[in-house]
């Protein structure tokens, strides 16, 4: 099959001798183009990532211990991993990663068994009963958990100086973890303002699911928040009385304290909005299918560009012969 179509193409350049210039010439314009994008594309990558100052750095001066911290989780949350505060005080901040340190389990406490061979220690009958009942019923189960401690050595030192200012005086860049593929696999990077979380509540009281909620989160520019933080925050906005809420349960509450009191009409995502998510989604897909049918037409390119080249080739063996 190749062949013939060879064939073809060298009758139509022998019918046509400046036809292989032209081809030529054209093919080569459109790889110089292809090729011209891609690097474009690849200087405004670097362009943006040169645009990014280091956010925290050795000797550098900071006015508080939580700038200190933010910068940090900023450090982190480009590069994809989250920061702990290890010790904290008036002398000295030490942040480490997420994944520093080791697990240490739960201490378990042993206990002898008594020895009813011995006259002190002889039991009564009644008493061995209710020990081997006692030893007989299930004992509770504790699930296990994964440690996310690996001993990270990432860590960032500061101390305060003059002025009231703090100063990073040493930082260990290495990890021996490799970092996750999205910021958001981290919480620390998912944090909501009270704004968004107001806006959630709403949502969840309009019938909302999580999925269709984090879409409409995202189409209004929102998009670090996932399925889970979502189902996480609808489970404290139905247990506001929980004692292991945190921070952001405790703002869930006071929204829907103030909701109650105040006129309250519930924030519904509308034909119109929904219409606009599925929109967004047809653009995602329609943008996948425009990248494959480029990757199919460089492809294509690419092949022409080969046969103009074999072609060229055969001719000039025909003219040597």
């Amino acid at each position: 099959m190749e062949g013939s179509l060879l064939d073809e193409e060298m009758k139509i350049i022998r019918s046509d001798p400046q036809l292989l210039t032209r081809r030529g010439e054209v093919l080569m314009n459109e790889m110089n183009a292809m090729e011209n994008e891609q690097a474009n594309q690849q200087e405004s990558i670097a362009e943006d990532e040169e645009e990014e100052e280091e956010t925290i750095e050795i000797d550098k001066k900071y006015n508080s211990m939580r700038e200190i911290r933010l910068a940090a989780i900023e450090y982190g949350r480009r590069r994809k991993f989250a920061v702990s505060t290890l010790r904290s005080g008036a002398r000295q901040l030490v942040l480490a990663c997420k994944h520093s340190g080791t697990y240490r389990g739960t201490k378990k406490t042993v206990t002898e068994e008594p020895n009813t061979t011995e006259p002190g220690n002889c039991l009564p009958a009644i008493a061995l009963q209710q020990v081997e009942e006692e030893e007989s019923t299930p004992q509770k189960r504790t699930r296990k958990k994964v440690s996310r401690k690996i001993e990270c050595p990432f860590q960032i030192r500061a101390k305060p100086i003059k002025g009231d200012q703090w100063i990073v005086y040493k930082m260990v860049l290495e990890h021996n973890h490799p970092m996750a593929v999205d910021s958001k696999a981290y919480a620390q990077h998912r944090k909501l303002d009270e704004e968004t979380q107001k806006l959630i509540v709403r949502l969840m009281r309009s019938g909302s699911t999580n999925t269709m909620i984090v879409k409409y989160l995202s189409l209004k520019g929102i998009r670090n928040v996932v399925r889970k933080d979502i189902a996480n925050l609808r489970q404290t906005y139905f247990n506001p009385n929980n004692n292991k809420i945190n921070g952001t349960g405790n703002i869930l509450y006071q929204v829907e304290q103030i909701d109650d009191q105040e006129p309250y009409q519930a924030e519904q995502i509308d034909s119109q909005q929904v219409e606009q998510i599925n929109m967004q989604e047809n653009k995602s897909y329609q943008a996948e299918q425009i990248n494959m049918q480029e990757n199919e037409s460089s492809e294509s390119v690419a092949i022409q560009a080969q046969k103009v080249v074999e072609a060229m080739k055969a001719l000039k063996r025909e003219e040597n012969q």
